[in-house]
This record gives C-alpha cells, structure tokens and sequence, in this order.
C-alpha cells in the first residue's frame, strides 16, 4: 500500500506539472534540494560527532598515563586504546612540546613547534609522522604542560563526505583549514551563500560545494523557454522517480522470491594457514545470480535483506544450500575444516540460528566438518540475556564464533567480552598497503596484541600479494584470506579442491 500510494503521489504530480503551476513547482523542486543537501550536512555533522567522540574517549583515557614514562605496560594500554576504540590511528604523549611516546614507535624522542597546538584541542595535519603523504585530524587534551595527541586516519572522514556525493561535493573545515573527500587539505575561503552547518559538540563545521555552477540558467530566457524547460525537467524527474519506486518495490519482491526458490548460491573463500598455505576454513559469501539484471552485489541485496527482516532466513538458505552441496560427496576423507557463515544481530532474536546450526551438526556428524559464525559490523548485537543463552547452546553446539573487521563499527573490544569469539578478523583496508604504511602495521599489531591477550586467533583478509603475506606471517598473524590465494568459488569445487590438495595458491 505504501509502494502504491508513493506511485499514485509521483503520477499526480507530474500531471500537475503539465497542467500547470509550474513556477511554483519548480520553486519548490530548488526548495526540497536545498532541504536535502542540508539533511545530507547534519548527517554528516552527526556521523563525524561520533568518530570524533570516539578520539575524545581515548585522549582522556590516556592522560591517566602521562606520567612522562614510555615503558611495556604505557605502551600496551595506548595501543589497546588504539585498537578497541573506532576510528583511532594514533595516540601520542606528550611533555611540553616534547612527543615521548607513540603507540606507533614507543618510546621516541621528538620535538616539533610546527605539529605543536597548545590552544586547541582539534586539528587537521596536512602531514604525520607515521605516514608523511597522508593527514590527520588530531584531538588534543591537555592537562597542565602534559598533553595527548589522538590521530583520526582521514580515511574515516573522508568515507563520510563522500557518501552524499552528487551536485555537491562536501568539505570539513578545522579553523579555517579544510579537508575535502579526495583527502586534499586546503585553506578554506567560504563563499557568500554557501550551506554551512557548524558541529554543536566540536570545533570544526562542514560545508556543501556545487561541483558546476547551473548551466540551464542559460535556457531562461523567456516565458516559453521556462514553461517549456520546466515541463521538461519535471516529466523526466516524474519518470525517474516512478522508475525507482517500482525498482525498490520489485528489488524487495525479487529478493523475497529469490529466498522462497533458493536462488541464492552459496560461494566459498578458503581460508589458509598463514606459514603452510594449506586450508583450514571456508567463509561461505551468498551470491544473487538474477536472470535479467545478472549477478547482483552482496552489498545491494544484504542491507535491503537486513532492513526487511530477511537476513535470518538468508542465513539459513545459505546453511541449508552448503549442506546440499556436499550430500552427495564422500567427506570422511576430509581434514579438518570449518566453514564460516556470516550472521548479524538479527540472527540472535530467535532460535532460527540454533536450529540450523543443529542441522548442520547433524549432517555433518561423520566427517571433519565444523561450522563457525562469523559477527558482522554492521548492527551492534544486543546485550541481553536471551543473546547471553543463544551464545551459551552456540558454545555447546561446538559453533566457533568469530569476529568480524575488529576495530571498525561495532565490533570491538566490548564485543569480545560479550561474545567470547574464538577468532578475530582483521579488516582488508588494515592489510592493504601494510608492507609500506607504518600506520596500519601499528593497528594490525595492536590487533594481534589484544587477540592475544584474549586468547583468540587471528584472520587476516584481503590479501592480494606475496609481499602481504610474508608482512603478515613476520607479524604472526595465525590465518589469511584473499585473491593471492583464491577467489571465492562454488561449494562443490571448493570441497574437491580441499579433498585433492593441502597448499593452496591459484
């Protein structure tokens, strides 16, 4: 009914349009993308809020260690903070302007006037001294001449600017100096007009710039040429608008039926042992092959399934598939191997998960096989004590848990603690470019730092090369995952490459 009435409103309008008033719609049509790009601002605002709280949280965490000493225990307590606090890159302490230590380097000795901000406690870097072609934001507490540097990869702040990215481009300005979504820093002149909206939290606000000024001006000359430009644009938007509504309407029937008709296949990425190469794990990746519009990305499909309630039952097509995968496979001859789905908070609302995980248990009774949930990010998984139970019958199951891109999101140190994974993930964009970004090595070996101290393992993904695997082996990270040693492929393949072969590179 919704879906029916936005068409009736859409074909309504467009009538309207024909018939007349059109000065006053097209008033209206500039009026309603003012309002958009001003809602676009304050999400922004909001999303930057937090990522800045997050570095205010642990720069005044960490003042409870400026005591001017950089021994193990100073030096373990700023990296935990690194890597249990979202968003945080760094961590420096400082004395006068003396930087003494880095949850990069430890201890150090580096004195700098240029980098040294007594009077503010937020600002942009156009250069760091972990990586010298990247920015930082840096949120500064001070207490008395003792002061904490907290460093916000730019890589964050930028996702966040470019996510509305259309007519306008979106930049964040720090006392007079700007960031724009290329991660470009700049001297920032605000022009008359211009949408600002300031952060009511922090010192910094973000602007919105026309990429082009409006070239259709050029076409109002005259009465008939606005009358007839009006109609133009209008019927087109009309259309479009129509088009999209029917789109999103048929995208969530298509994905519903896809699951009633088990369209969705199930592919497998092996994981490997980090020194031998030889498979350990598969992670089990849904894929959408749509007869008319092809193969459609997890990325399109899984958040739509997420927001109707469809993940659940996602999960269980995809358990339910890999079992008929191998039903006709003689599997007693494989080692062990665990295969990883991925689940979300909406799997710990119900027994759905339990069940299938015991289907699973029971198919596989015979052979090597274990099965492992893999948490994502994407929605923070409730603490309650029916999620407390769900875990508790999961432990008993034998179901490994693991936790999925630590350090981004909602997964982090609090996580571990509520769930108990055996496994930590460790994120692609930490093990890209880990050979020459001082940075990320730091984040991954805080990583592995709080996995051990856990006592958890780790999973490295994305790793595309032999020189990020030699990096991550040096760093001992337990397991890794990527192109370097597969593409995700079809279960059955995947379960006669396992039964014919130990090491496994393509």
């Amino acid at each position: 009914m919704r879906y029916r009435n936005s068409i009736i409103i859409s074909i309504t309008l467009f009538f309207l349009l024909c018939a007349g008033g059109t000065s006053f719609l097209f008033h209206q049509l500039i009026t309603n993308q003012k309002k958009l790009t001003q809602n676009y601002l304050q999400a922004i605002i909001s999303k930057l809020d937090s990522i800045i709280s997050n570095a205010s949280i642990a720069g005044h965490r960490a003042t409870d260690l400026l005591n001017g000493q950089c021994g193990n225990k100073v030096q373990t307590e700023i990296r935990k903070l690194v890597a249990t606090l979202p968003d945080v890159t760094t961590i420096n302490l400082l004395q006068g302007k003396n930087l003494y230590c880095s949850s990069v380097f430890g201890s150090v000795s580096f004195t700098s006037d240029a980098h040294f901000f007594p009077a503010k406690s937020l600002f942009l870097m156009s250069d760091s001294s972990v990586n010298p072609s990247k920015s930082l934001l840096v949120y500064h507490v001070s207490r008395g001449e003792n002061s904490v540097m907290v460093g916000v990869d730019n890589y964050y702040i930028q996702n966040e600017l470019k996510k509305y990215h259309g007519s306008y481009s979106y930049i964040m300005t720090v006392d007079g100096i700007s960031l724009d979504a290329t991660g470009n820093i700049f001297k920032n002149q605000l022009s008359d007009g211009q949408d600002t909206y300031s952060s009511t939290q922090f010192k910094y606000s973000v602007s919105a710039l026309p990429l082009a000024p409006l070239s259709l001006l050029t076409f109002w000359q005259s009465e008939h040429d606005r009358i007839l430009l009006i109609f133009i644009i209008s019927g087109g938007l009309s259309i479009l608008f129509l088009k999209y509504l029917i789109h999103r309407q048929s995208m969530f029937f298509m994905l519903r039926e896809a699951i009633d008709n088990n369209q969705l296949e199930p592919f497998i990425q092996p994981i490997v042992e980090a020194r031998s190469g030889n498979i350990v794990a598969g992670e089990i990746l849904m894929r959408w092959q749509h007869p008319k519009w092809g193969n459609i990305s997890p990325d399109r499909f899984i958040p739509l399934a997420e927001k109707n309630g469809l993940v659940s039952r996602i999960t269980e097509l995809g358990i339910q598939s890999v079992i008929r995968s191998f039903e006709l496979l003689d599997l007693k001859s494989l080692p062990l191997t665990t295969l990883f789905f991925n689940v979300s908070a909406a799997d710990f609302g119900g027994n759905s998960l339990l069940n299938a995980c015991q289907l699973f248990r029971d198919k596989t009774a015979n052979t090597a096989l274990h099965i492992g949930l893999e948490i994502t990010e994407r929605v923070a998984v409730e603490d309650s004590a029916f999620v407390r139970e769900v875990c508790q019958q999961l432990d008993m199951l034998g179901v490994t848990l693991s936790a999925d891109d630590f350090g981004t999101g909602h997964c982090n140190y609090k996580l571990l603690m509520q769930l108990r994974p055996r496994y930590i993930k460790i994120d692609k964009h930490f093990t890209q470019e880990i050979e020459t970004d001082e940075g990320k090595e730091a984040i991954v070996r805080n990583i592995i730092a709080i996995a051990k101290d856990r006592g958890c393992l780790t999973i490295a993904e994305g790793v595309e090369s032999a020189s990020q695997r030699e990096k991550l082996v040096a760093m001992g990270v337990s397991f890794l995952q990527g192109y370097f040693f597969s593409r995700p492929i079809e279960a059955a393949v995947f379960f006669e490459r396992l039964q014919r072969s130990t090491a496994f590179v393509e």
